[in-house]
């Protein structure tokens, strides 16, 4: 077992071998379908299988994409974490990457970078990190939609995730699935309304949500409020490599306060990437010193 590496966040050493794997499996379509995990309101685990749609930029951070009326929505609102689990058949690795979600809506971010309340996604003062800026996730989600195949930008047009089908039923099973969320509750009373009525009204409307679910947004047209980007803003990652029977853990940290690096002639910034200040008052009168936190990733071969 080797001792503790470190390296410079300029340089992600797992970054090079996942984009290894993807080039060696590439020719099995389902190898970019990854299983993302998270936590339900109760406290169970929630999992689902997403598509891997590529790094945010330049950075380390993975996206995918999902309906904003989903239940992982719901479920990252309440908890903004999670943990994806991708295995490569042809090279026998697994990949466990975990860290915080961002959710990119039409109409703004969640977690919010800039709230005040006490989330622990705060500590990450993401409004310090120019690749995690509104508009640089916005302009993201546009592009991803306008790369989209058909069939994927028509999905975004169906009926809210979790709807019972047949509209007769609505009204028994609305009290046992709930309010989808991010769903129009006047929209919601219309379909109740609507199954109330006899058969042949009820089928009709029946025929007109099935007709809705082959509407395609056009790729160069905005993005319909439906349509969400996922960003998991990877902190631990786990990777296993079966053929070679090792394992290597990867963390992403922050460096000490006696590690700040020092530049006599900048001006003071007492700042940390947390957005709190490390230092005491004597030590903010300081004049002439940079004082920044920086981030930097550490590796550490461990028995499989």
């Amino acid at each position: 077992m080797s001792n503790q590496l470190c390296c410079s966040r300029s340089s992600v050493p797992w970054k090079s071998k996942l984009i290894s794997s993807l080039d060696r499996n590439k020719h099995l379509m389902y190898s970019r379908y990854v299983q993302l995990a998270t936590v339900r309101e109760d406290n169970r685990p929630s999992n689902r299988t997403v598509v891997y749609r590529g790094f945010l930029n330049d950075t380390e951070n993975i996206t995918f994409i999902t309906d904003r009326r989903s239940q992982k929505v719901e479920e990252l609102r309440r908890r903004p974490y999670g943990e994806i689990c991708w295995y490569f058949p042809e090279t026998r690795e697994q990949y466990r990457f975990s860290g915080s979600c961002i959710v990119v809506h039409s109409d703004g971010v969640e977690p919010s970078c800039h709230d005040s309340s006490s989330s622990p996604w705060n500590s990450k003062s993401c409004h310090t990190d120019p690749s995690l800026a509104p508009s640089v996730l916005s302009g993201a989600r546009q592009k991803i939609w306008s790369i989209l195949s058909d069939p994927g930008r028509a999905q975004f047009s169906w009926p809210a995730p979790r709807l019972p089908k047949d509209i007769g039923d609505f009204g028994s099973l609305s009290e046992d699935l709930g309010a989808a969320p991010g769903s129009d509750p006047e929209s919601e009373t219309a379909v109740s309304e609507a199954a109330a009525r006899n058969s042949k009204e009820a089928a009709k409307v029946r025929k007109e949500a099935e007709e809705q679910r082959i509407t395609i947004v056009p790729a160069e047209a905005p993005a319909p409020d439906s349509f969400s980007l996922v960003v998991l803003c990877v902190d631990e990652v786990d990777h296993v490599q079966l053929f070679e029977n090792s394992r290597t853990l990867y963390k992403l940290a922050t460096n000490s306060a006696s590690d700040i690096k020092e530049d006599a002639n900048a001006d003071v910034d007492l700042e940390d990437v947390s957005g709190s200040s490390a230092l005491n008052k004597e030590e903010k009168a300081v004049k002439g010193t940079t004082m920044r936190r920086e981030k930097f990733w550490t590796s550490l071969e461990v028995h499989p």
